[in-house]
């Protein structure tokens, strides 16, 4: 969701951040209000300045997502044939250590063994 400029504006000024704490929220997809709501009151000493808390949000995202391609690619790799496998339903990489195509009865039947899995059966493609 776009948000006006002017919310952006009055959430910099309030939370003294700079455009590139602003770029970094707008990134993460967050809302100029919350980061106003988020300013720490004197009585919450714990709380970390908006600024601080943007960065480290933003890092901690950014090492998440780049160990996440990683173990993308090693999942990858780790195929064999290199770059043989296919996509379960949740989207993840499986690796086929075997595979069968043949046809029984006019239906076309594939198999297919991997590591993870037993055997999965498919009929009629």
């Amino acid at each position: 969701m776009a948000y006006k400029e002017e919310l952006w504006q009055e959430a910099k000024k309030k939370c003294r951040l700079g455009e590139a704490e602003i770029k970094m929220a707008k990134e993460m997809g967050l809302n100029p209000k919350s980061l106003i709501k988020n300013i720490p009151n004197k009585n919450e000493m714990w709380k970390a300045p908006v600024k601080v808390w943007i960065r480290d949000m933003y890092e901690e995202r950014k090492r998440k997502s780049e160990r996440k391609k990683e173990n993308k690619q090693a999942e990858f790799d780790r195929c064999k044939p290199p770059g043989f496998g296919y996509l379960s339903k949740k989207g993840r990489l499986k690796c086929i250590d075997k595979f069968r195509i043949y046809l029984r009865d006019s239906v076309l039947h594939i198999s297919i063994k991997n590591h993870t899995e037993k055997k999965r059966d498919y009929y009629g493609l």
